[in-house]
Order: C-alpha cells, then structure tokens, then sequence
C-alpha cells in the first residue's frame, strides 16, 4: 500500500479537528471577535464596503448623534474618497450595519485603509477581500 494512502485518513481526521478550533480561535462564529469596523471591495462595482459591528451602531457613537463622514486614504494619506453617511448606519439586506464609499475606479487599487470620522472610537481599517452584492441590494 502506497505510503499516500496509510497518511491519507488521519491527515482529514485531522483537517476535521484542527478547522474548527482555527476557526473558532479567529472569531469565525458570529459577531464576537469580529474587528469593530471591516472594509471589503464590492465585486464588479468601484465602492468599498463599510461594516461596522452591530455593538457601535448606536445613535450615541457618532458624535453629533446623526451623520459621520467616511475616508478612504492612500497609503500617503492623501483622501482619495469621502462622504457624509447617516448613522446609525444601514442593517438591510441580511448584511451587518455597512455603508457604500464610491472610490474612482483608477484609484480603487491604491486605497490603503478607510475610517469613519466623527465617532466617539476610533474607527479604521484596510480593505480586506471581497463582497458581492446580493440580488435586490440597491445602495
């Protein structure tokens, strides 16, 4: 018997041990440990996403109680994009609290992190993979 196929089973059993303690260990369950804010490219599109953990979006985390201003940034710290959101920010869809940044498609590559402004945390991070956009999401 090829050596392949006596390493083979306890490789998977393995593999069926280890994933899910990884994954619990890295916050893959559910909103605990999940970064307080999470910036994904939309596919096929030029905007970012914006989620922001369900805990902040309260009315009493933007300062003015209101609106917050988001900011996308080169790796200078040059705006690349900016926009005025309402907060607390939109939960439709089935996706977490998240707001869309219009980034100009020549300079979507060149963002190196995005925050929100005008909250009482600090509220920054690079993008972070991808998201597609689900059949009826409109904004």
């Amino acid at each position: 018997m090829p050596a392949y196929k006596k390493v083979a089973p306890a490789v998977v059993i393995l593999a069926i041990l280890v994933v899910p303690l990884v994954v619990a260990a890295t916050g893959g369950g559910g909103d605990k440990g999940l970064p307080d804010l999470k910036v994904e490219q939309v596919l096929g599109g030029s905007s970012l996403m914006l989620t922001v953990a369900n805990e902040l979006n309260t009315r009493n985390v933007a300062l003015n109680g209101k609106s917050v201003v988001v900011e996308c940034v080169d790796d200078g710290g040059r705006v690349l994009a900016r926009s005025t959101q309402s907060w607390p920010l939109q939960t439709d869809g089935g996706y977490d609290p998240h707001a869309h940044q219009l980034v100009d498609p020549e300079q979507l590559d060149a963002v190196d992190r995005c925050r929100i402004l005008g909250t009482r945390k600090k509220l920054e991070a690079q993008p972070s993979g991808f998201v597609a956009r689900r059949l009826g999401h409109t904004h």
